[in-house]
């Protein structure tokens, strides 16, 4: 998708009286029990509601798009998904900063979901994963009502024959749905749908459904600590994830630089 703004906006995060925010909106850094925490508040006061897991490309990609940035303001809940994005946070000052990703998610909201009642949606992926997701899950976690479906193949945010995955999420009316279409595309799709949305949380999560699904394997759990999950995945995708990593990518570097010298200078402005 391509994005497009009036103007850049170059991305900054500061951390003050304890938050870390980036274009002066929080980012979540508590640990996973606290997320679900957040995440249960949101259910019980209705509404519809985004959750950003916000990764390093994200955060490029909002220094590109005034819709993009739009979609971050609007969000109720932000995360750290990536270890540069954890390491930066630390750097700043924010204490034992934790990283929660929708591949994560995904497993945590639907285990607890028979306690708390809730009814998990998954839609997007390729044909037959969300619904292959679902059903793994229903047999990981019993008690577990997950329903999953694939969306169709936009031509853009707005196409019409989204119109028949909002009916279906109304006659569902799932607690947390999972809206696998990658990022920035599944935050715009939320922005534009969101008014014929049933109530309830919407998690960005990429590919968090293929997890889900088995179809693609995740680092080992000590590689993700170590901050090389990406490069773990690299080697399994190259071809789609070289320019990701390795054009895109290291444009990070100006972003960190440029909140680490904004936190040091003494007349930094109290606006992001």
């Amino acid at each position: 998708m391509t994005l497009s703004g009036p103007e850049r906006a170059p991305a900054r995060f500061r951390f003050a009286d304890g938050h870390l925010t980036l274009y002066g909106r929080e980012i979540f850094t508590g640990d996973p029990d606290a997320l679900l925490a957040r995440i249960g508040q949101l259910v019980e006061d209705g509404g519809t509601h985004l959750v950003m897991t916000l990764n390093v490309n994200q955060v490029l990609d909002l220094q590109k798009s005034a819709p993009y940035r739009s979609a971050h303001q609007a969000a109720a809940l932000c995360t750290l998904d990536g270890m540069p994005l954890v390491a930066l946070s630390r750097l700043l000052g924010a204490d034992k900063p934790h990283r929660n990703t929708g591949a994560d998610l995904i497993f945590q909201a639907t285990s607890a979901a028979p306690a708390n009642g809730w009814r998990v949606a998954l839609a997007g992926g390729k044909p037959t994963t969300a619904a292959r997701a679902a059903q793994r899950l229903s047999k990981r976690y019993p008690g577990a009502v997950v329903d999953g479906f694939e969306l169709p193949r936009l031509r853009s945010i707005d196409d019409q024959s989204c119109a028949a995955t909002v009916e279906r999420l109304n006659a569902l009316a799932p607690s947390i749905t999972f809206i696998c279409l990658g990022a920035p595309k599944q935050e715009l799709w939320f922005q534009q749908w969101r008014d014929r949305l049933p109530p309830g949380v919407y998690i960005g999560a990429g590919a968090a459904v293929d997890f889900a699904a088995g179809r693609v394997k995740r680092a080992p759990r000590w590689v993700q600590n170590t901050g090389l999950e990406w490069l773990w995945r690299f080697t399994r995708e190259p071809r789609r994830l070289f320019k990701r990593y390795f054009i895109q990518g290291p444009n990070f570097l100006a972003v960190a630089l440029a909140s680490l010298r904004r936190a040091r200078s003494p007349r930094a402005s109290t606006r992001l």
